[in-house]
């Protein structure tokens, strides 16, 4: 309940009140068991006692990285709540994606593009050839919607060790509408983070030239 966010509304951050179960947990069972060895407090014998309220001291830790928060969502709930691991590549995607998921429907069969998402499923399998080879199918989550990919074996031996469950990543690839429901045949796979560094061609600086010196232009050369 404290992984999933059920517990949000009592005031600590889940990573206390998961850390806390253990010590919290022990301490009721010390009080159930005081109670039943007759050793409650006097106020507990009146019938007009008040409540006696077991107050517990949280750990004082961090809390989770709001990544970590988001896959235990995922993992318990099977969906996210309190956000999209991808909100925070949102400008990576905006930059060097060429369609969303919805996107591929507008686009003709083999037409060649890049998306970017979450692989929120890998369903590894193994050819029927004489010499079997690996291959899989990955459900591709974006912000809207999900698609499956299909990397074959000669795409799934180089990228192979890009794909893991959740990662976000990019893919270029070619559109697949032989089915009702339009796919991408990949042909490169990289992590979204990776993007800048692999599609990048050039960065233009606009600076304002009252302020530049000949120390600052050799600085931003070397850089």
């Amino acid at each position: 309940l404290a992984r999933s966010g059920a517990c949000d509304g009592l005031g600590s951050h889940r990573a206390q009140l998961f850390n806390g179960v253990e010590f919290a947990m022990t301490r009721a069972a010390e009080t159930i068991k005081d109670r039943r060895s007759g050793q409650g407090s006097l106020f507990a014998l009146m019938d007009d006692a008040p409540s006696q309220e077991l107050k517990v001291e949280l750990p004082d830790c961090p809390p989770w990285h709001e990544s970590y928060l988001l896959s235990c969502e995922k993992e318990l709930l099977g969906t996210y709540l309190s956000g999209h691991p991808l909100s925070q590549h949102s400008k990576v995607l905006d930059k060097f994606a060429l369609h969303t998921i919805r996107g591929l429907a507008e686009l003709e069969d083999k037409t060649a593009t890049r998306i970017g998402g979450i692989a929120s499923l890998i369903t590894r399998r193994m050819t029927k050839n004489e010499q079997p080879m690996p291959w899989a199918i990955v459900l591709l989550e974006d912000l809207e919607t999900t698609m499956e990919v299909l990397v074959f074996s000669d795409t799934y031996a180089e990228y192979a060790h890009v794909l893991e469950t959740d990662a976000p990543i990019l893919i270029c690839g070619d559109v697949n509408k032989r089915d009702d429901t339009p796919k991408l045949v990949a042909k490169e796979i990289y992590p979204l983070e990776d993007a800048p560094s692999v599609f990048c061609k050039r960065i233009s600086l606009h600076l304002p030239a009252v302020s530049l010196t000949e120390e600052k232009l050799t600085r931003i050369k070397n850089i």
